[in-house]
């Protein structure tokens, strides 16, 4: 009987499986492998898939369940009725898996303030709160909410979605301000994975926001192709307010028949162009092109309602044009190609 020695890698992680790798420093040819819950002792019977004397490195576990935490310990058979001891625990998570809609979210999941949901991401100072806090911050509904604070530029990400081609769907969430100005801008979005970059069509937004009750935004979502969607909250303020609180978010079959953003009768187009942006409808509006660093390169006061803009002496990249009219605000990304 001797001691295994394990240098242990996860790869292949599905939402019901994931491939389980050890470095073997003895002569074992053999192995038993245990997964389990967190905290599972090996050997007791409370693992969730078992295999005995797999001459398989890496292993391929199935059977689990989809954004779960395990264990998993790993046993060498060394011949003759010996094994060694148990290694472990080594830690996994499985992927997450698509929802169906409706959706919803009030955050009351989760047990500990600052704790974001399973399956969700954000980016910047996005946290969750359990009780209420000075600035508003308070849930709308049950006990638990999502806020952030000053000076940010942040994202919260929802899940991943199932939407189908054709259908359109409404995201929406209830947000609360400190009643400060600074909140420059309060927007959803839509995208095909949960990072920045992803994050392609604006659906609705606010700026100046200062309302010191619950409030609703709503943005509508036509589907191009079936697949899974993520959807977003971006916020963007100074360092003049302090907080800002969302609740009870929803992503749903539409119950409207035209896009809720006044700015969805604005056109922006062609995308990808060569050197020119036309933008129609976008009257009395401001408009801003931003270069992938943040930086604003062209803006316009007032637009008419036929804008012709000349991105010739640009570079090739990706840019984003923001339309601010009134308080609401569209915001696309144009591919520049030379």
């Amino acid at each position: 009987m001797f001691d295994l020695h394990v240098v242990h890698c996860v790869t292949n992680i599905t939402t019901t499986a994931a491939d389980l790798g050890w470095t073997e420093n003895g002569s074992a040819t053999q192995w038993n492998v245990e997964v389990g819950l967190p905290g599972f002792t090996p050997g007791t019977g409370a693992e969730v898939v078992a295999v005995t004397g797999t001459t398989d490195n890496p292993w391929n576990a199935t059977g689990l369940t989809a954004s779960t935490a395990y264990d998993f310990y790993v046993q060498a058979d060394c011949g003759g009725g010996d094994f060694s001891t148990w290694v472990g625990p080594f830690t996994f998570t499985t992927a997450c898996d698509a929802y169906n809609i409706p959706w919803t979210e009030g955050f009351e999941s989760i047990t500990t303030a600052g704790e974001i949901p399973n399956c969700m991401a954000v980016t910047g100072d996005f946290t969750t709160g359990t009780s209420p806090q000075t600035y508003n911050r308070d849930a709308r509904t049950g006990a638990n909410y999502l806020y952030t604070r000053w000076s940010a530029d942040d994202w919260f990400f929802t899940v991943g979605v199932n939407l189908t081609a054709g259908e359109s769907y409404d995201f929406s969430y209830w947000f609360v301000t400190d009643g400060n100005s600074g909140w420059l801008e309060i927007s959803l979005w839509v995208g095909a994975a949960q990072d920045v970059i992803s994050m392609t069509d604006s659906l609705n937004g606010v700026v100046d926001a200062t309302n010191t009750d619950y409030v609703q935004l709503t943005g509508t979502y036509a589907a191009p192709s079936t697949g899974v969607y993520y959807f977003g909250i971006h916020v963007v303020a100074n360092i003049s307010p302090m907080y800002i609180t969302f609740d009870d978010l929803m992503i749903d079959f539409s119950t409207s028949v035209s896009n809720v953003n006044t700015g969805s009768n604005i056109n922006i187009y062609p995308n990808p162009t060569n050197n020119i942006i036309y933008i129609t409808n976008a009257q009395n509006s401001t408009i801003y092109v931003y270069n992938i660093l943040g930086k604003i390169v062209i803006s316009i006061d007032n637009a008419d309602k036929f804008n012709t803009i000349d991105m010739s002496s640009y570079a090739q990249g990706t840019y984003i044009v923001k339309i601010i009219n009134n308080k609401d605000i569209i915001t696309r990304k144009i591919n520049l190609i030379k």
